[in-house]
């Protein structure tokens, strides 16, 4: 009997020390294997089937865009965009466990305009599709080029303005109007941008207020010694409906300067987010504070920097993009086709 106690007891004591190593070695592993953002991950999809079945030689894949839509009708989606050669083609996932709902019948009438209309449906490139039953039905069609555009809303079943960008050598921000119904009735591309260069910009993000009611851009200016972000924010985007529009001299608020490295940032409500470039460290995603930074001070005086996190992003791991609420992120891994959702790391 008391051999078999000690012997209980040594079995314990082995089985102690063996957890004890293996938390220890679970620690090594997260800290020194897996990046620090990994423990953000929410959930995951595998891409790799998707894009092997999208590919031909023929339509060769160019990008993948991908996007958190909160539809007016109530309906969360995440919505991916193969853009092709030839082709394109959209996947709209499930935004808790990121499953498939749907992939859309190839088109090129899909583009990098991914938002929420104003009639409670999603609207991509020139097709307006029903967020529930995956049906799609004309959409934009005046000012889609086919690049990168926004909508900014008015409100719900209100008017509403595709948002685009003619550079160099025209630094223009053009606003094309439409109904909620998605009928077309002017254009204006007037743009102000004292008392800053009046060259030198690009527009990466343009978002619809948290109120529903309001109109947030965030720019890159590229003429310096050094590329920086700004914030310009209207509290009506009906505001923006004007012949020439002065986006720091109109503005109800402006954030920046702000540093900003390879064309990457994001518009959240927490706070403009930019990728850092490290010269000697590690890179990073830095969110800003909204409403610091001053150009015209001298010196000048930069936006404030709230926190950030170390990323490597590279040819094998991109981030995407952020959602306007400042919950989610993605990142996608090219060498194992695992797309990433990701809360923020100051929710």
């Amino acid at each position: 009997m008391v051999a078999n106690t000690l012997r209980r007891r040594a079995a314990v004591a082995a089985l102690a020390l063996f957890c004890a190593g293996f938390l220890s070695t679970c620690d090594f592993l997260t800290s020194d294997i897996f990046p620090s953002w990994f423990s953000y991950v929410d959930a995951r999809v595998d891409l790799k089937s998707a894009i092997v079945d999208f590919v031909t030689p023929s339509n060769q894949l160019n990008g993948i865009d991908v996007e958190y839509i909160r539809t007016l009708s109530g309906r969360d989606l995440v919505v991916i965009l193969f853009m092709g050669s030839a082709n394109r083609r959209l996947l709209l996932l499930d935004p808790g466990d990121m499953h498939l709902l749907a992939s859309l019948e190839d088109s090129v009438d899909f583009t990098p305009f991914i938002a929420a209309g104003s009639d409670g449906n999603l609207a991509v490139g020139r097709r307006s599709i029903d967020p529930s039953s995956y049906t799609s039905i004309a959409g934009a069609s005046t000012g889609v080029n086919g690049s990168r555009q926004w909508l900014l809303r008015t409100g719900p079943a209100s008017d509403q303005f595709l948002i685009g960008f003619d550079g160099d050598p025209n630094w223009l921000v053009q606003r094309y109007k439409y109904s909620s119904a998605w009928i077309f009735s002017g254009s204006q591309t007037g743009t102000d941008w004292s008392p800053l260069p009046a060259n030198y910009w690009s527009l990466l993000d343009a978002e619809t207020s948290i109120t529903g009611s309001g109109a947030t851009f965030l720019f890159e200016y590229y003429g310096g010694a050094n590329t920086v972000g700004y914030v310009s924010f209207f509290t009506s985007t009906a505001s923006i409906d004007t012949g020439t529009l002065s986006f720091f001299t109109s503005s109800d608020d402006v954030t920046g300067p702000f540093r900003l490295d390879e064309h990457r940032a994001w518009i959240t409500s927490g706070g403009p987010v930019a990728y850092v470039r490290g010269d000697r460290s590690t890179d990073r995603l830095v969110r800003y504070k909204f409403g610091t930074g001053d150009p015209t001070a001298v010196p000048i005086e930069y936006a404030v920097e709230l926190d950030s996190i170390p990323v490597d992003d590279n040819d094998d791991l991109t981030v995407l993009s952020f959602d306007a609420s400042g919950t989610w992120w993605f990142v996608f891994d090219r060498r194992t086709g695992y797309l990433y959702k990701l809360r923020t790391w100051w929710k």
